[in-house]
């Protein structure tokens, strides 16, 4: 069963290329994953972990939250969760079944 987080926001991967870790990180998805292609969305969740696909458990090319990857996201990318979702938050998560 896998787990979707209750925000994500989608970015283009060249979003990413100026973070300092991007390289880093991108090799170590692509070594387990194989390569991420140039046209790819990357989903970037709630807990700032970034994943390919919307699925927060799978695909996950970051998920060590450092400073530096916090300021990247809040400073660079602007990225917030909308006050909405802040306010009503209905579930930590939703299982999808493959069922």
């Amino acid at each position: 069963m896998s787990v979707i987080g209750w925000y994500c926001k989608a970015y283009e991967q060249s979003s990413f290329e100026t973070y300092s870790g991007w390289a880093a990180a991108k090799s170590k998805y692509e070594a387990a994953h194989g390569p991420i292609p140039d046209s790819e969305v990357l989903f970037l969740h709630e807990d700032l972990a970034l994943t390919v696909g919307a699925v927060r458990e799978e695909n996950v090319v970051v998920d060590e939250i450092t400073d530096g990857w916090r300021e990247f996201c809040y400073g660079e990318l602007d990225f917030s969760v909308p006050e909405y979702m802040r306010e009503t938050q209905p579930m930590a998560s939703v299982a999808l079944s493959s069922e």
